[in-house]
């Protein structure tokens, strides 16, 4: 009982330590929630992965399942550049909020299609067809990460002000527990940066001032990579406590926007806002991102008729 109740207090003092280090990055869904929505959106559409191989169809490299291990190595590809732009607009908007925004996510999209024509003319010359960094992928579930703020922080969505950053925590142990622990992963198998990623965020908010009508001062690669080290080192220390966060359903519980009584309840709550969370990043995936200053509108708009269908509340 003694050891137990040891074991609850480190765990609480972790916990409280990790959610002093969320506030300073993360105000939206939690990292690795947003990694484990852009795996289920690729299962769910078979873009290169297969269903029955679970959430380790996202990634590329098996010897990482093998491993179990926490990053990827090696370059990233399709799938793996997918996930990764799933949590990707944390990671620098400590810079600037226009860097988590829809009209950066359009114009990101937009100088990526301009860099698919120059990859595929480059892979004609030298005759291959080699996996590497997709900033289309990439770009695209950007957007999915902005399109599933949305529906989180609706005035009556699942992440409620009063208690934010917890029940984010409870949501991401939940990932963990229920799609990545059951696949063997001793830790969240968390898609990182690599060098092409980080150069082509740097040289998209570099089209991003050049392309905007309001004015923006792009930010230098080495701020970028130092935004994203520092995110990626958060994101670290949460997988780790994350695999001894057996509280999480009692977390679900008492940090329900709706005050849940029971985690069947609050369980509900998350998987409708899921649901509705999917529903909006696939509008983003299909819409016509031509007019960058209009997606936010439209986004908002398709939010808004989810929450319709359910008295206009999570509950």
């Amino acid at each position: 009982m003694v050891k137990f109740e040891r074991f609850s207090s480190c765990l609480c003092i972790l916990v409280c330590l990790l959610l002093f280090l969320l506030v300073s990055h993360v105000q939206s869904w939690g990292p690795l929630t947003h990694q484990s929505w852009a795996c289920q959106l690729l299962l769910q559409s078979g873009s290169g992965t297969t269903a029955s191989g679970g959430v380790a169809s996202c990634y590329s490299d098996s010897a990482v399942v093998r491993k179990q291990s926490a990053k990827v190595n090696g370059a990233l590809n399709k799938r793996t550049s997918y996930v990764l732009g799933g949590s990707s607009p944390d990671a620098v908007k400590k810079l600037s909020m226009r860097l988590h925004s829809f009209e950066f996510a359009s114009y990101q999209y937009q100088y990526a299609l301009t860099l698919q024509k120059q990859q595929v003319k480059k892979h004609r010359l030298r005759g291959d067809n080699a996996e590497q960094f997709d900033p289309i992928a990439f770009s695209l579930a950007y957007g999915n990460h902005l399109a599933q703020d949305v529906v989180g922080h609706w005035r009556t969505g699942y992440l409620t002000p009063e208690y934010d950053h917890p029940i984010e925590f409870a949501a991401d142990t939940f990932q963990f527990f229920t799609l990545y622990k059951p696949d063997n992963f001793t830790l969240f198998p968390f898609i990182r940066f690599d060098a092409d990623a980080i150069d082509f965020i740097t040289r998209a908010n570099e089209y991003f001032a050049n392309h905007t009508s309001t004015k923006f001062e792009p930010f230098t690669r080495d701020q970028i990579q130092q935004s994203i080290a520092s995110f990626e080192q958060m994101v670290m220390l949460e997988t780790g406590v994350v695999v001894f966060n057996s509280l999480y359903k009692d977390q679900m519980v008492k940090f329900d926007f709706c005050q849940a009584s029971d985690y069947t309840t609050a369980l509900a709550h998350l998987n409708l806002s899921t649901e509705w969370a999917h529903g909006a990043a696939k509008f983003w995936l299909s819409m016509d991102k031509n007019d960058p200053n209009s997606v936010d509108n439209q986004i908002q708009q398709v939010v808004s008729q989810l929450y319709g269908k359910n008295n206009g509340t999570i509950c």
